[in-house]
């Protein structure tokens, strides 16, 4: 199996000399599998206003470019030059970790030692690597192995597990809800014996809501209950285009179509091609009116999962459309036994 690796260092010889160590690491053995790295080095964008400044945004979003999203980088501490207050390459990390939970960080430098007080958001990252230590080429092999095999059994943990992406009722919703159908799904998975995960019961107070989606979107199976509000949620709707970014579609997903999510008929998936566009137009407008040179990251990985529903909305739901589907009160008999045989297929 594939893992891509990405490298960033903003010193050229130094980039290169990773590279070459690294390479030397051909395949990584984890239980049953196989892992072989493929490796993407390049320097850090360099801001247009300050040459001497990292863009972390733009760097960001070229790591993030990937598919599929890297499972291991390795990243130097001061992408800025030498200044001993630049930890640019631990902020880099951070947003890296954010945006792909399971991606192990190694932090590499020759000035960990200089650097007596280290922030708390570089301490926690997964691997550091001193480059002044005489072995630390078989050092940073060994790290590196260690990194493959701990997004390896991350992974593995996703494929035998049952994830359900959902819209919450709203307060004064009525009759059979959403909730209660989810419910009902998920305490017979339970009592059949499957991993399930929602974000009800798995994303704890104050986690990122980013990460767990992007979780979803690794998961070997995702039981998605498609119902009018979750077509037109950006929670939602960013959790199915992460399902299908990671490959194998329709062999991962498990749709469940609610009454009132129309998807058959071309003319009404249109309506929701239609609907996104509109929202992603709205919230470029507002971006314009915010009287700020460049917006936080965070509002622009707001703004980037808008453009890409907007831009890949008609292509999920033809695709949807093209499963054939069962009615809810079919999927209910025997106790969702359907269901459990298709999530059987998808996680074999």
């Amino acid at each position: 199996m594939e893992v891509n690796v990405v490298l960033i260092d903003d010193h050229k010889e130094n980039l290169r000399h990773l590279v070459d160590w690294l390479k030397l690491v051909k395949d990584v053995q984890c239980e049953a599998d196989v892992f072989r790295p493929t490796f993407h080095p390049f320097r850090p964008e360099n801001s247009r206003d300050d040459p001497l400044k990292v863009d972390l945004d733009a760097t960001l979003t070229k790591v993030l470019a990937l598919e599929p999203k890297p499972g291991v980088a390795v990243i130097d501490l001061r992408l800025e030059g030498h200044e001993g207050n630049d930890y640019s390459g631990a902020d880099l990390s951070r947003s890296i970790k954010e945006a792909c939970n399971d991606c192990c960080i190694i932090l590499v430098s020759h000035y960990f030692g200089k650097a007596s007080d280290l922030p708390d958001h570089i301490k926690k990252l997964d691997f550091r690597v001193d480059l002044n230590q005489a072995d630390h080429g078989q050092e940073l092999q060994n790290v590196f192995t260690e990194a493959i095999r701990r997004y390896a059994r991350a992974m593995s943990s996703h494929r035998r597990t049952v994830y359900i992406s959902y819209a919450r009722d709203d307060q004064g919703d009525t009759g059979s809800s959403r909730e209660e159908i989810v419910n009902r799904i998920e305490s017979s998975l339970l009592r059949h014996g499957y991993d399930v995960r929602r974000d009800a019961r798995n994303l704890r107070y104050t986690g990122l809501i980013s990460a767990f989606m992007k979780e979803i979107g690794t998961g070997g199976c995702v039981v998605a209950v498609l119902s009018e509000k979750y077509l037109r949620s950006p929670f939602c709707m960013y959790e199915l285009l992460e399902v299908h970014r990671n490959q194998d579609f329709h062999k991962r997903l498990c749709p469940v179509v609610l009454p009132g999510a129309r998807l058959t008929h071309i003319g009404d998936r249109i309506d929701y091609v239609s609907y996104w566009s509109t929202q992603f137009d709205d919230v470029q407008k507002r971006f314009r009116k915010i009287k700020r040179a460049v917006p936080a990251s965070e509002e622009l990985e707001e703004l980037r999962r808008y453009r890409d529903i907007s831009q890949e909305a008609g292509k999920l739901l033809a695709l949807v459309a093209n499963m054939y589907q069962s009615t809810c009160e079919e999927l209910e008999k025997d106790d969702f036994a359907i269901l459990r045989k298709r999530i059987d297929e998808c996680l074999k």
